[in-house]
């Protein structure tokens, strides 16, 4: 019948964050840079030009998740929401501490 022809489908577009943006971190003097190249869902952070590495979780809409190790000083897991040319969201570090951090894109957009 028509009901087993038919289906239901979700997109959840997720936000465009390819490109270099410049993190800071409540607690922590100074910034760090991430280098992002992104095909649909799916971010991946490059080790560039100083560029922390990082471990992106899929991009859900407007959703990021990513986690940064140790031994970085910025090492914690990141949770936030990408709006244009800015994230923002709060973290956990390795002990335990939390607090809130911002990102700005900079530069070139079009990874």
């Amino acid at each position: 019948g028509w009901l087993k022809e038919r289906g239901v489908f979700l997109w959840i577009v997720p936000a465009r964050v390819a490109g270099r943006w410049q993190v800071e971190r409540d607690g922590i003097a100074g910034s760090f840079p991430l280098d992002l190249a992104q095909q649909y869902q799916m971010v991946e952070a490059r080790d560039e030009g100083g560029a922390v590495p990082a471990r992106f979780s899929p991009v859900k809409g407007t959703s990021v998740r990513f986690a940064v190790p140790p031994p970085s000083p910025f090492a914690g897991d990141y949770v936030g929401v990408a709006a244009g040319a800015a994230m923002q969201g709060e973290f956990i570090a390795p002990g335990g501490a939390r607090g809130t951090w911002r990102a700005v894109r900079r530069g070139d957009a079009t990874r």
